[in-house]
């Protein structure tokens, strides 16, 4: 169970990504880029960043995802400035697959309704 400082610190940590890769970025060919959820670890030293590339196809959202871990070293100095911890987290990035998985339920319910 985290506690609600923890709860805070990965809110104020989402906040700031978003602002960063939507100001600071400013990389036309990833389009339009959400961070979806973040999770810290308890000690500290790792943030898994969950991003979701709108109106992105399959295939290009792995490329998305490169260029974002490519970054990641940009990104978290300019985290660093705006978020004030002792050691800054090593940033991980996950593509978030719940958009897909709830299409894809939506279709097979859908279906279901329709036979």
């Amino acid at each position: 169970m985290t506690s609600i400082k923890h709860q805070r610190l990965e809110s104020q940590l989402q906040r700031a990504l978003s602002e960063i890769i939507a100001q600071d970025l400013k990389n036309k060919d990833m389009g339009l880029v959400s961070i979806t959820a973040v999770e810290l670890t308890n000690d500290l030293s790792y943030l898994t960043v969950f991003v979701h590339f709108m109106n992105s196809r399959e295939d290009k959202q792995e490329a998305n995802l490169e260029t974002l871990e490519k970054k990641s070293g940009a990104i978290k100095a300019i985290l660093g400035k705006k978020v004030s911890l002792r050691k800054m987290p090593e940033l991980i990035f996950k593509i978030d697959t719940s958009f897909a998985e709830a299409e894809k339920i939506e279709g097979l319910l859908k279906k279901v309704n329709n036979e």
